[in-house]
């Protein structure tokens, strides 16, 4: 059975190990439009995403039931290619996360978009997406 919190804080704990140069925390509970950041060169920020199911197969006479749990990982970043920027902090996370073994499975990169650019608040935002694949028998 998945623990949304604990491996959330796992993984917040994993990306920390990998980026010190900013602020590493789950995202907080405000719409991501009304997210300021308080770090001066920005913050990494994690969120579960969901949960997906492909289609089920069945093995004789029971069902083989696969989940795969989905994690959001937003970077808000003063700076895009300069020193400890987007592309620097992105790669960074990468390499934390990817083959990271969370609760006996490894996650996987999905993908990473640039969100946009806020004037208003002078931050670059992009968003990479982590997946994490269970599966269980269920019988009779």
């Amino acid at each position: 059975m998945i623990d949304i919190k604990g491996d959330e804080d796992a993984i917040v704990a994993q990306i920390k190990k990998y980026v010190t140069e900013y602020q590493v925390k789950p995202f907080p509970d405000v719409p991501p439009a009304d997210y300021n950041i308080t770090d001066s060169r920005g913050e990494i920020l994690v969120m579960f995403g969901g949960i997906r199911i492909p289609e089920q197969s069945p093995v004789l006479d029971k069902q083989l039931q696969t989940r795969i749990y989905r994690w959001t990982v937003a970077v808000y970043s003063k700076n895009r290619r300069t020193h400890q920027g987007s592309y620097d902090i992105l790669e960074k996370i990468d390499e934390a996360l990817v083959g990271f073994n969370l609760r006996y499975h490894y996650m996987s990169f999905v993908d990473s978009t640039f969100v946009g650019y806020n004037t208003g608040k002078s931050v670059w935002v992009y968003r990479s997406t982590y997946e994490v694949m269970d599966q269980t028998i269920k019988g009779e």
